[in-house]
């Protein structure tokens, strides 16, 4: 057996690559030659150091891992950047079928008399009524009107003056169809849930 043979041998031995044969042939020139022991010992050697090098993490540079995370920011699509802070628009509708409307402040309107705005909640063709939040500043007054359909009325926070009643939070009121409802008042400021005939639409 060639220094060459021996040498190959010894390589594939220190990687864990020899079949059976060429195992026992090592194994039998191991023991009749010092300096087949000696190639096996610094091919092992060789092995060893390989196999730490390749398992020891390298840390970047600072100015790679710079340049590294720059590229994976301009690459990166915009679905999965940073969320904003949700708008209207996006908290309105957030699954098919479902309409949300948040308590973000957003959608109200000023009122037809001053000191009253309202904030539409839904429209419910089907049913034929619409849900609205108006909020009365304090001392705010609403005039006397006739109701042409019926109308639910809860105080969520606040007072209202109305029909010689001072209602607060959680009191209801109902008005059937056709009822005259007298002045109403707000001392101290009121915000309340409505219930009513949904708009028509205008013909076409």
């Amino acid at each position: 057996m060639n220094l060459t043979k021996l040498q190959e041998l010894a390589a594939a031995h220190a990687l864990g690559a020899l079949d059976l044969a060429d195992q026992a042939l090592l194994e039998a020139a191991l023991g009749a030659h010092r300096v087949v022991r000696t190639e096996v010992s610094a091919f092992r050697d060789i092995a060893a150091s390989l196999a730490s090098a390749l398992s020891t993490p390298l840390a970047p540079t600072p100015a790679l891992r710079a340049r590294l995370l720059q590229r994976i920011s301009e690459l990166q699509p915009p679905e999965q950047s940073a969320s904003p802070e949700p708008t209207a628009s996006t908290s309105e509708n957030l699954l098919a079928g479902f309409r949300f409307v948040m308590n973000d402040g957003t959608g109200w309107s000023p009122g037809p008399v001053e000191g009253l705005r309202t904030k539409q909640l839904s429209i419910n063709p089907d049913m034929g009524y619409r849900v609205v939040l108006a909020e009365l500043a304090p001392g705010a007054r609403l005039p006397e009107h006739d109701h042409s359909g019926s109308e639910e009325l809860m105080v969520l926070s606040g007072h209202l003056q109305t029909e010689g009643r001072l209602l607060g939070p959680g009191d209801f009121l109902h008005a059937e169809s056709g009822t005259h409802h007298h002045e109403l008042v707000s001392p101290d400021g009121c915000v309340a849930l409505l219930i009513d005939r949904a708009p028509q639409p205008l013909p076409r």
